[in-house]
């Protein structure tokens, strides 16, 4: 089969990475892959590691394209050219241009995209069981609703730490795009209130890096950047708890990342994060915006040997059973051939 994936962001994160994933399973099972992607997308370099073949339009950024005579020519033209057997749609901003001359079915995930987005959907993948709930409630059937979470290839021996045993300063990460629906802000208000010796580090960029660069001035707090492979696999293998202090977040990608490499993990109450974590048994989850209960939640962990050992032995077990690659490909692929 010939499966056209389609996304629009330039930006590198969560959301980018999911849509590599989905890439490798579907080339992982055989299938023939071609991309549409906004022009100068960072993932662009992603998609030729993987001899992808892609094409580069910004036809896919608007939301009325299906109005515009000139985005319908082109847009049947790409496809034409392409000829899918399947389209898989990362973003539902262009959905309607793409129905309007798409020969073939089209399947948009819903990555926490307003709900109203896809009302003109015929077929939904759901990363997260609340969307589906949100669905159903402005119209949507179970037939047209597809249940596939994020996932990740487990790691087979991930670090074995034990901050406790050699007496070491507690190091504590956080990581991801530096906006404020990310909440960074309160993370670093969170640290001010902790007593216990620590070092932070932040990795990810953003239109908050310098601002938060300033506020944790004279903090021990550590500002890493965007990294990547190696570069994050080091950094997961350097912290000792993470830290996902978001205000919204639709799934939470790197809290499997963390449950991955064995890390006990504080987490606020978000639809995604709350999702995913059980509280006390595979991580602990806080309050939104607030930094005192964020606080208090990484103490806890800091000074508890036996509960630190629980949370990321449970978080393992976890994403192994729930969140595994070979496992959510297998639904994937099942959606795909339907």
């Amino acid at each position: 089969m010939h499966i056209l994936n389609i996304i629009y962001n330039k930006v590198l994160g969560g959301l980018e990475q999911v849509f590599l994933d989905y890439c490798d399973m579907q080339l992982s099972a055989g299938h023939q892959l071609s991309a549409i992607v906004a022009p100068g997308a960072l993932i662009t370099n992603h998609i030729e590691q993987r001899n992808i073949n892609y094409i580069a339009t910004h036809f896919i950024s608007s939301s009325i394209g299906h109005y515009n005579p000139v985005s319908v020519i082109m847009m049947r033209y790409y496809l034409g050219k392409i000829n899918p057997d399947c389209i898989i749609l990362h973003n539902p901003r262009p959905l309607k241009l793409i129905q309007k001359v798409a020969r073939c079915p089209v399947i948009v995930v819903n990555h926490g995209t307003k709900t109203h987005k896809f009302q003109s959907a015929k077929h939904i993948i759901c990363v997260a069981k609340y969307m589906i709930d949100e669905l159903k409630q402005i119209g949507f059937s179970e037939e047209q609703l597809h249940y596939v979470p994020n996932n990740i290839k487990i790691n087979p021996k991930p670090k074995q730490r034990n901050p406790f045993a050699c007496k070491e300063t507690f190091k504590i990460g956080a990581i991801g795009r530096l906006s404020p629906e990310k909440g960074f802000d309160v993370l670093i208000q969170a640290l001010k209130k902790i007593n216990i010796p620590y070092q932070a580090i932040i990795a990810g960029d953003g239109p908050q890096y310098k601002k938060l660069q300033k506020t944790a001035r004279r903090m021990n707090v550590e500002f890493r950047g965007w990294i990547a492979g190696a570069d994050k696999q080091g950094f997961f293998d350097e912290i000792d708890i993470l830290c996902i202090p978001s205000n919204k977040e639709s799934f939470g990608v790197v809290a499997l990342e963390a449950m991955n490499n064995a890390i006990a993990l504080v987490s606020t109450k978000t639809k995604g994060c709350a999702e995913i974590i059980s509280d006390g048994k595979d991580g602990l989850l806080a309050n939104i915006a607030d930094p005192d209960d964020i606080a208090a939640k990484i103490v806890k962990l800091m000074q508890d040997q036996n509960l630190y050992n629980k949370l990321a032995s449970g978080g393992y077990k976890t994403i192994k059973q729930h969140y595994n690659h070979s496992k959510i490909a297998k639904q994937l692929l099942a959606v795909i051939a339907t």
